[in-house]
């Protein structure tokens, strides 16, 4: 069984245990369309980082136990464009609630889940967030409960902007002819965990920029650095998102700062 199987099988227990449930009063939140999405909104203006809150990575263990409001005001102080916010509780110690706590950084909440269900994205939408990662393979492999499309309507109409991920050049492809309103090339495989932090630019060149062009892509997992960040930047890609390297950080601020 591959990561990626293992996990979408503690989600499914977990929306089972009622890790997704939208808390009491929240219940009509996100139903509406909220008009034009603000986590599109900040990257019209040009190139965005995306700074991530999780708890625990399974490469890299446990990365931050403190206050997530503290953490997501320190990056929106270091100049992120958004963050990501994980929502899976079993291997990456998330939840949907701390999406409350990220909103006081006032810049767009992205939900970062292994998606299965409308009843997640219900979730997402009624703690706040603004975005939804979705992953191809897992429409691909049919892990879940609807066709892509009909997913990815189902956050448009809850006012969700969709991040659709991939790893594969056939699976970036595919994600590239769907509604998402942005493709991320991860450089992390799910099913082992390996990881190239190049992978990005390889599947570019295979599937040319013709094709890489026909929506704003995000470059996922590796970067570190600031020459890391602008070397995405130079290959046309309309943001990073950052995690592990801001999070084992000492300074959250200061390491965002030192991204740009």
């Amino acid at each position: 069984m591959s990561f990626l199987d293992e996990v979408v099988s503690g989600v499914r227990q977990n929306m089972k245990a009622g890790h997704y449930d939208v808390p009491e009063g929240r219940a009509n939140l996100g139903i509406q369309p909220r008009g034009s999405n603000w986590f599109q909104k900040a990257f019209q203006d040009g190139f965005g980082i995306i700074a991530e809150i999780k708890p625990n990575s399974p490469s890299a263990g446990k990365l931050y136990s403190g206050d997530i409001g503290s953490l997501a005001m320190a990056y929106a102080r270091g100049g992120a464009t958004a963050l990501s916010v994980l929502c899976e509780g079993t291997r990456f110690g998330g939840s949907p609630q701390n999406l409350d706590g990220a909103k006081a950084a006032g810049i767009p909440l992205l939900a970062k889940d292994f998606v299965v269900s409308t009843k997640q994205v219900e979730s997402y939408a009624a703690h706040g967030a603004d975005a939804v990662l979705m992953i191809q393979e897992l429409f691909d492999r049919k892990k879940t409960d609807a066709p892509r499309e009909e997913m990815i309507q189902a956050a448009h109409e809850m006012g969700l902007c969709v991040l659709l991920e991939a790893h594969a050049t056939e699976a970036v492809l595919k994600a590239l002819e769907s509604d998402a309103d942005f493709v991320g090339t991860n450089n992390r495989s799910l099913d082992d965990l390996s990881m190239n932090p190049l992978h990005y630019l390889n599947v570019i060149s295979e599937i040319g920029p013709e094709k890489a062009s026909q929506k704003p892509m995000v470059a996922e997992s590796g970067f570190s650095t600031k020459s890391d960040v602008e070397l995405a930047k130079a290959n046309g890609f309309a943001g990073v998102l950052v995690g592990t390297s801001l999070l084992k950080s000492k300074d959250a601020e200061a390491a965002v700062r030192a991204l740009q």
